[in-house]
Parts: C-alpha cells; sequence; structure tokens
C-alpha cells in the first residue's frame, strides 16, 4: 500500500557471498514490502551490465541541456 506521502522509504540489506559482505538498497514503502522485494530477486533475470550511469540533475551538463530547452529563460539570459 502506498502511504499518502507518496513517497518510498529505502531500506538496507546484507548478505554474506564468498566470504565478502555485499549490501543493498531497496526501495519500498513498507518494510514488509521490502522483504518481499528482496525475496522475489531470487526470480530475477539478468538483463546485463552497467555500463555508464547518468545522475539525474545537478551538474552543470545537465543544467546546461535543462537551459537549452527553456528559450525564454535563454533570450532573458542573453540580454544581460
Amino acid at each position: 500500500m502506498i502511504p499518502p506521502s507518496g513517497k518510498a522509504t529505502t531500506y538496507l540489506f546484507s548478505y554474506h557471498y564468498q566470504g565478502d559482505r555485499y549490501s543493498l538498497e531497496v526501495p519500498a514503502y513498507s518494510k514488509e514490502e521490502a522483504i518481499g522485494r528482496v525475496r522475489q530477486m531470487a526470480e530475477a533475470v539478468y538483463d546485463g551490465e552497467l555500463v555508464v550511469q547518468i545522475p539525474a540533475g545537478g551538474s552543470i551538463v545537465t543544467r546546461f541541456f535543462e537551459w537549452l530547452h527553456r528559450p525564454s529563460e535563454r533570450r532573458i539570459a542573453a540580454r544581460d
């Protein structure tokens, strides 16, 4: 069930594999849902390898592309 805030909480899990300890974050709306999501991972399907991850927002490159898509602000900035 989605809480009134509509925002998921990040739950933390850890496990051991070949002598090392690993951790993972699971977004969910309750502890029970998070545990259910982790249990469901036993049926996960391999989709590939993550090659690059682009952060959302904050970087100068992201702000530049956002600025390019706002022509009215670009015109105002050009006048200054």
